[in-house]
């Protein structure tokens, strides 16, 4: 039950009031949503591929934000809130990477980064 104004009492204690009466139906509902979201976003992470060595198996898979940037959102987390429209904007600004392409990436950025200051 969606309120327009967060602050006003009334408004908070009808939707309290209208989960403890239907608390068993909000959670099937939110746990039915949940397993939908995660089927879909394991169908989506199928597709890709690692683009460094191939590696198709989806629980390796990361997303590695080409521009460092502030405003980068994690892509995992926004899929798991079902933000479907922000994540397609995120992935736009990544590479795909496994695990260990991704970790071997930073390793050899961070090795740049300490030499170059050592020049």
């Amino acid at each position: 039950m969606p309120y327009k104004d967060p602050k006003d009492p009334r408004k908070l204690e009808a939707q309290r009031k209208h989960y403890e009466n239907h608390s068993q139906k909000v959670k099937l509902a939110v746990s039915k949503r949940r397993k939908e979201i995660r089927a879909k976003w394991r169908e989506f992470k199928a597709t890709l591929q690692c683009t460094k060595c191939g590696q198709r198996h989806p629980a390796t898979l990361d997303f590695h934000h080409v521009k460092k940037d502030r405003s980068n959102k994690s892509v995992n987390t926004l899929a798991k809130n079902a933000q479907y429209q922000r994540v397609m904007e995120e992935i736009k600004k990544c590479v795909v990477l496994c695990a260990n392409c991704h970790r071997i990436h930073h390793w050899e950025e961070r090795k740049a980064k300490k030499a170059a200051r050592k020049k």
